[in-house]
């Protein structure tokens, strides 16, 4: 996968930290230690916490801007987490193009930062999309598209001067939109479901198989499948995968003096090699770069 992204087009979520949220043991570490130089003379990033109404269903909003204009490009990769990402291209002067949504990805994507950058994000939590549009998550997986195409809206909820506002304003106009939206519709069994199979993974940290997850909530592993590629838009053998690797790195990053082996055995794997053929395919980078 490959998406363009500045001016106005996608963007790069990027944090020198871990992002966690305690309600479900949900963790989305994006890592710039590989690009930290680059990052650190170029880009900003700050994360901004949801209000304690939102906090089961956003994960975070970010703001996301260059420094100065990059000039000609710089590819950075981005790291699953099973999040659906809504931006808000603080660049673009008609609204409706402003902003997108990326949808969940399944590998390691690289990102091509350029131009001026100047985003808002929203950070949306696993399996939560759905409670908000009702729209099968499997139909946008590694996919960015106008927002518009997909809650036809959401816009109309966005101040006309969303350039000229301060971001908590902003913010704060989206996260009443999400309220109310959330407030109109009913919580379906399968929203119940999904969310009791997600706080099980999580709980686990992604080491967990099918069959036992079917067993700890009650319900048949086909039909939870199912409800998992329309909810999350992955298969949960893959979001297993997803939550066990973001909890690797999450482990690297507070155990530092511990090497590839003890950290494959701490994680689940089966040994150094399978963990690296995961670090290859999630980050696209071996794992001796980040020990």
């Amino acid at each position: 996968m490959f998406f363009c992204f500045g001016n106005s087009k996608l963007i790069f979520e990027i944090k020198d930290a871990f992002m966690e949220s305690f309600m479900n043991k949900f963790i989305s570490i994006q890592m710039p230690i590989i690009n930290s130089k680059f990052i650190s003379n170029n880009l900003n990033y700050e994360e901004i916490s949801p209000s304690a109404e939102m906090s089961d269903t956003i994960a975070c909003y970010y703001r996301f801007f260059s420094k100065n204009s990059i000039k000609g490009s710089y590819t950075m990769p981005m790291i699953p987490d099973g999040c659906i990402n809504i931006l808000i291209d603080l660049n673009q002067d008609e609204i409706e193009k402003s902003i997108s949504i990326i949808g969940p990805i399944t590998s390691c994507a690289n990102y091509e930062v350029t131009g001026n950058v100047n985003l808002l994000g929203i950070r949306i939590l696993p399996g939560k999309f759905m409670s908000l549009t009702n729209v099968p998550m499997k139909s946008i997986v590694n996919k960015q598209l106008l927002l518009k195409d997909v809650i036809n809206d959401f816009y109309k909820h966005i101040p006309k001067d969303y350039q000229e506002i301060n971001e908590n304003t902003l913010i704060s106009s989206i996260n009443d939109y999400s309220l109310e939206f959330l407030g109109n519709s009913n919580a379906c069994k399968n929203e119940t479901i999904i969310g009791s199979a997600t706080k099980y993974i999580y709980d686990k940290k992604g080491q967990v198989s099918i069959e036992e997850l079917a067993k700890a909530i009650n319900y048949s592993s086909r039909n939870l499948g199912r409800i998992s590629d329309s909810a999350i838009g992955l298969n949960l053998k893959l979001f297993c995968r997803i939550v066990r690797f973001q909890n690797t790195l999450y482990f690297i990053k507070n155990n530092a003096n511990f090497d590839l082996k003890r950290v494959a055995l701490e994680n689940g794997y089966y040994d150094q090699s399978h963990l690296a053929k995961e670090f290859k395919f999630f980050c696209g980078v071996p794992p001796t770069v980040f020990i």
